[in-house]
């Protein structure tokens, strides 16, 4: 830097330069006036400061050669209304919720507080935690900030039939459920006799709970075939049978009467044979005999049980 020992004798000013003034004047006359506005005619700006307008607020700070000024808009209003949500500012006004009275609001960010859908103790114990794929779903805020979760499957709606009376139960792929409308027993009530013009056998059918019909006919004396127009007797069916026979015959041995024992049986799917004897007082049972002419009627119920295979 020069040092100025006189001024202005020396012309040119540099930046930095020191200026000394001394006091040469006449006695009785010391002062002498230096004028500032002089050298700013000569004098450059000091150069390397930059100027920066940072924030809003605060002091002014100056680093390094950064001079920051904050461009101040006037005084800011704080309040802490509600106790969810973001922070906001309109106008002059800066809204901080008061988080802490219910605590941060859980985002799918921010780990925080959630809002349950009921306060009702649930009673029924959770299912084992399972790993089963296509079965886990995420868990979402409904429009009260309640936690819910959307568990989308399908309602498949089933209907259910009673078609039948007999068979297993079926489900068809329409969803349909039919459960045949079992009856404990088929029931069929029926009177056996002898024609007395034909001479003969002919029934009666009183009760019949099944969709069929019956004929008879002579298999041989005294054995009489019932035939069903269609098949009722199955493997997983038990018939029971119940004969009364009023008839009675002198015994093929000794004097006197005796009843005619009398039997049913299943022989097929169809059929069914009646078999009448005449008693005989010795050992053996006796022979088939046919039912007599102008006598009593034989009455046969037959119960049909479905029972499990």
């Amino acid at each position: 830097m020069s040092i100025i020992t006189n001024y202005p004798l020396i012309p040119n000013v540099a930046n930095e330069d020191l200026l000394i003034i001394s006091d040469v004047s006449e006695v009785g006359n010391p002062t002498r006036t230096v004028s500032i506005g002089l050298l700013s005619d000569t004098l450059s700006p000091p150069t390397g400061i930059n100027l920066s307008t940072i924030g809003t607020s605060g002091a002014s700070t100056i680093v390094g050669n950064i001079l920051n000024i904050p461009i101040y808009q006037g005084s800011i209003t704080l309040t802490t209304d509600g106790t969810t949500g973001p922070s906001t500012l309109v106008g002059d006004t800066l809204n901080i919720p008061d988080y802490a009275s219910s605590g941060l609001v859980a985002t799918s960010l921010i780990t925080g507080t959630v809002k349950l859908n009921s306060d009702v103790v649930q009673a029924t114990v959770a299912n084992s935690i399972t790993e089963t794929a296509l079965r886990t779903y995420g868990i979402q805020f409904n429009s009260n900030e309640q936690m819910v979760v959307n568990v989308p499957w399908t309602d498949t709606t089933y209907s259910l039939t009673t078609n039948g009376s007999s068979g297993p139960s079926t489900l068809s792929a329409g969803h349909i459920l039919n459960v045949p409308n079992y009856i404990p027993y088929e029931r069929i009530f029926m009177e056996l006799n002898i024609n007395d013009i034909t001479l003969n056998p002919e029934i009666q059918v009183h009760y019949n709970t099944t969709a069929v019909t019956f004929t008879v006919a002579t298999n041989a004396a005294g054995l009489y075939v019932i035939t069903a127009s269609s098949g009722i007797f199955w493997a997983f069916t038990r018939t029971h049978f119940s004969i009364m026979n009023p008839n009675v015959l002198a015994p093929l041995a000794g004097t006197g009467i005796m009843p005619m024992p009398t039997i049913a049986r299943v022989k097929s799917e169809t059929t069914f044979g009646v078999d009448c004897y005449r008693a005989d007082s010795g050992a053996d049972i006796g022979v088939a005999t046919n039912l007599p002419t102008n006598g009593f009627s034989v009455t046969i119920e037959a119960r049909i049980y479905n029972v499990p295979m």
